[in-house]
C-alpha cells in the first residue's frame, strides 16, 4: 500500500511535464554513469539504451562521468 501510494504521489509531482528522449529520430538525452561503474549499473545502461532503440529507433549515448550537452539525463548507478 505505501509503495502504491508513493508511486501515486510522484506521478502527480511530474503530471503534465514533456519529456523527449528522441526527436526526428535524434536522441534528445543520455545516459549517465558513475565514473568507474559497478557491473550492474553497466549492465542496466545497456538494457535501458537497448529497450529505447527498440522502441524508438534511436540509441541514446551512454555516458560515463560528468553529464555533457542538454536534454533529459537518465542516472543508472550510484
Amino acid at each position: 500500500i505505501i509503495c502504491v501510494a508513493l508511486f501515486l504521489i510522484c506521478g502527480r509531482i511530474v503530471d503534465g511535464a514533456e519529456y523527449t528522449l528522441v526527436k526526428d529520430g535524434k536522441p534528445q538525452a543520455e545516459i549517465v554513469l558513475a565514473e568507474k561503474p559497478v557491473k550492474a549499473a553497466q549492465l542496466g545502461a545497456f538494457e535501458l539504451q537497448e529497450h529505447i532503440k527498440q522502441i524508438t529507433g534511436a540509441t541514446l549515448p551512454i555516458i560515463k562521468g560528468k553529464p555533457q550537452g542538454q536534454g533529459l539525463k537518465h542516472f543508472v548507478g550510484n
